[in-house]
């Protein structure tokens, strides 16, 4: 996330989320040397990234100017719409 006047930059957020995959769940969604995930499970780790970055946003920025910016609530479903698919 980046927060900019016309001239400067004024806050950048970045932010990692990491999920632990069952190897079953893995090995349900492999076929051909790929690794599909499907839309519902990408639905879910959008949006649950998104909210704990709105969350740490707010905790983060306590006590200066930037507490006053929220991120607002996002339809994920409108950034998601097909499967993601990685070759082995």
């Amino acid at each position: 996330m980046l927060l900019t006047d016309t001239q400067q930059t004024q806050l950048t957020a970045v932010f990692d989320s990491f999920f632990l995959i069952k190897e079953e769940s893995i090995k349900q969604n492999t076929a051909g040397g790929k690794l599909t995930f499907p839309e519902n499970c990408l639905l879910h780790m959008a949006s649950v990234t998104y909210s704990s970055l709105r969350g740490a946003l707010l905790i983060k920025t306590q006590g200066t100017a930037f507490n006053r910016f929220l991120l607002p609530l996002l339809d994920v479903n409108k950034l998601i719409d097909h499967p993601f698919v990685v070759d082995l």
